[in-house]
């Protein structure tokens, strides 16, 4: 995600915050919608970060954490402290998505030297043999007597023993492995991909009308890489841009032009 639509998206989080709270909630109300929206926030400057490539050191993290809740407060006029609050629970967010996008990068990055190895001890597999013909090609060739000298007499052949059947015991039938079923994101994945073919089916527009119009008023915020993402299974669906994005579908309205 881009500096300009990660600013965009935070800016359609902090309208939609300021709605929320001029409606008057009450005190509990209040502070979950608060919540609500300092993790959406913290939240997509944290996939903005888990989508470079390389992803940036470590030491980096606290700081772009820093900037993550100073960008909350600012981008809907906040007091620092009405924020602050909810530091540690978005630290222990962000770590754990960020250990997380790390272990996978360096398990990624096995694989990869996993399937070089496997490449080349193929080509190895497949050289000729080192010495030649392999062991029993060739038979030793019988000795034959000396010209005129006495030759052994024959021998009656012994008549060959008759073989036992072996005895068998009863006929085992075959075992066919239990046939796997989906797994929780290849699942995951199939629902949104029915509920953007439904509003697809409904509206008529095609589907970069729908991340096209991230950021305008009563749409969502969910822009074309976290779309996409989205659709893959990869954008989490506790995320306040899933969320956004899948309310906006399900209420079947054609984007604006």
């Amino acid at each position: 995600m881009e500096r300009a639509e990660l600013d965009q998206a935070v800016a359609e989080l902090a309208r939609q915050l300021c709605e929320d709270l001029a409606a008057g909630p009450p005190g509990d109300v209040r502070e979950r919608v608060i919540e609500r929206y300092v993790y959406a926030v913290v939240n997509n400057h944290l996939q903005a970060m888990l989508a470079a490539r390389p992803l940036p050191p470590e030491n980096e993290s606290p700081r772009r954490l820093e900037a993550a809740l100073a960008h909350a407060a600012e981008a809907a006029g906040l007091p620092r402290e009405a924020v602050e609050r909810y530091r540690k629970a978005a630290e222990k967010h962000w770590r754990a998505n960020e250990d997380l996008a790390r272990g996978l990068g360096a398990l990624g990055a096995f694989h990869q030297r996993l399937a070089a190895v496997s490449k080349r001890l193929a080509m190895a597999l497949t050289l000729p043999p080192l010495w030649g013909l392999p062991i029993g090609a060739s038979k030793a060739q019988p000795e034959t007597p000396p010209p005129g000298g006495p030759s052994a007499p024959e021998l009656p052949a012994k008549p060959a023993a008759e073989a036992k059947p072996a005895e068998q015991g009863p006929p085992v039938a075959p075992q066919t492995p239990a046939a796997e079923g989906p797994g929780p994101r290849e699942a995951e994945v199939k629902r949104r991909k029915a509920l953007l073919k439904e509003y697809l089916a409904k509206t008529g527009v095609r589907t970069s009308r729908v991340w096209r119009c991230a950021g305008q008023a009563n749409t969502h915020s969910c822009h074309k890489p976290e779309f996409y993402a989205w659709l893959k299974g990869e954008l989490p669906t506790e995320s306040a841009t899933a969320q956004s994005l899948e309310r906006f579908l399900r209420r079947g309205e054609p984007p604006p032009e």
